[in-house]
């Protein structure tokens, strides 16, 4: 009687220690910092456009039930319309976010999600964007800031976030 008992507490001990390791992977919360290069254009005219720098924070929420994280982003995006340096436009959003995750295995996610927020504290703007999450810590996004005709441009980014 004795082992059969031992036994039962040492199957409930092992599928107790699974279940709690399965758990140790859902992290609940991601912050992310993350670089990247703007692709600007000048009135939606893209042969006008340059290259600039991207700079973005990342909180999110991630919900355990369903595929789905919701979180804030804060960035700021350097438009290089023409060579004269003091016509590059700068732009900051505050926007929150929502993205679906779509495709999950192991070290490797894929995900589809949209934006809104303020655009330099003055109006409301929006983005949508695709991405990756790759070996736990990395994160490549493509997206595209629907802003004023002028303003509106895509990024490409790699985040690392913990």
């Amino acid at each position: 009687m004795k082992q059969i008992a031992l036994l039962f507490v040492a199957i409930a001990f092992a599928i107790s220690a699974e279940a709690q390791e399965k758990n140790k992977e859902f992290k609940r919360s991601d912050i992310e910092f993350g670089l990247g290069m703007t692709f600007g254009a000048d009135n939606n005219l893209y042969n006008n456009g340059g290259i600039g720098p991207y700079l973005r924070f990342e909180y999110r929420y991630n919900l355990k039930s369903i595929p789905i994280d919701l979180g804030f982003q804060t960035a700021r995006s350097v438009l290089k319309i023409s060579s004269d340096t003091d016509d590059n436009n700068k732009v900051d959003t505050d926007f929150i976010i929502s993205n679906y995750h779509f495709f999950k295995k192991h070290n490797f996610d894929l995900y589809g999600g949209i934006g809104a927020g303020l655009v330099d504290f003055d109006y409301f703007g929006g983005s949508v964007r695709v991405g990756a999450k790759m070996v736990k810590h990395l994160n490549l996004t493509l997206e595209y800031m629907l802003l004023q005709q002028e303003d509106s441009h895509a990024v490409i980014a790699l985040g690392f976030f913990f």
